[in-house]
């Protein structure tokens, strides 16, 4: 994981952030009340504008994302997504009323980490994905943490060394 990306949005609450885009309101209230009793902050913007705000404001395990929006769709948000290092790896799952979406997503992405669900979807099926993006995401967060801690014992195992190197050295006959 990115250490800029980490710094951003870390506060007392260190659950991991869902982002739901979506211009319809009731769409919205849907899916956080699918969601809600994850452990996992649900923040929910109406407008690609506003979700790529919230994307230069913190951290998010996984995007919720409409294709079908006014002004900036689903594609347009995720093409800024991965063009900006420090979002690029957040995974992303379109949500769309479009049967023909799904290839057309995939061939635009590559092999970028997204999925497609088309609605009505599957409350089971969207819980059972963010479920393991939720859990990829922590254990992602944690490895990082732990590295970043090893790194800090090595350069201090490396300061201590340098001290010791530089003390004089004691001859025997000195005692």
């Amino acid at each position: 994981m990115n250490g800029h990306i980490r710094d951003r949005g870390r506060d007392r609450d260190d659950r991991p952030s869902v982002l739901l885009v979506d211009d319809v309101e009731a769409n919205l209230v849907a899916l956080t009340g699918l969601l809600e009793d994850m452990d996992c902050r649900i923040v929910r913007v109406r407008s690609g504008n506003d979700a790529l705000r919230q994307l230069l404001k913190r951290e998010f395990a996984v995007i919720l994302l409409d294709i079908q929006m006014p002004e900036m769709d689903g594609y347009e948000v995720a093409h800024y997504a991965r063009d900006n290092p420090a979002t690029r790896e957040i995974p992303i799952i379109f949500l769309t009323a479009s049967r023909e979406t799904d290839e057309r997503v995939l061939r635009a992405f590559g092999p970028a980490p997204l999925d497609v669900l088309s609605k009505p979807m599957s409350p089971v099926i969207l819980r059972s994905k963010v479920r393991v993006l939720l859990d990829l995401y922590t254990t992602k967060r944690r490895l990082a943490d732990a590295v970043e801690a090893h790194d800090r014992a090595l350069a201090e195992l490396a300061e201590a060394r340098a001290l010791l190197d530089n003390l004089p050295e004691r001859s025997p006959e000195a005692e």
